[in-house]
């Protein structure tokens, strides 16, 4: 690869970003990690200083749990709690590791088998 290739590579981020409208959904992979999420103005995605918007990471984590055979997140208020920005329109930014939570739980896992003793 060139040098340009290599620091393009770098500085690729490692995860998806996922992104829906308001008023949309977003389908979220099978046994994926949702790394973070951001609710808010559609013209200010994750701009630095007041932004109109809130990481609303716990509100989506606490949803796939109570819905865990429903990969299709809605992007509203009534899922991502109250308007961060009344009267402008929204987007929810989503970032997700692409590994799957079994490959992350083999890793964490012991090479070693444990044997216990019994008298």
């Amino acid at each position: 690869p060139t040098p340009l290739e290599e620091k393009e590579a770098e500085t690729r981020s490692p995860f998806l970003t996922l992104k829906a409208t308001e008023g949309k959904s977003v389908t979220l992979p099978a046994g994926r990690n949702v790394v973070s999420a951001w609710w808010g103005d559609v013209n200010q995605e994750l701009e630095l200083g007041e932004m109109k918007g809130r990481d609303v990471t716990d509100l989506v984590l606490k949803w796939l749990e109570a819905n865990r055979d429903n990969h299709e997140l809605p992007a509203n208020n009534g899922v991502l709690g109250p308007d961060p920005c009344p009267g402008e329109g929204k987007v929810l930014i989503l970032t997700v590791d692409p590994t799957p939570l079994e490959e992350k739980e083999a890793e964490t896992r012991s090479p070693f088998l444990t044997l216990k003793a019994t008298e």
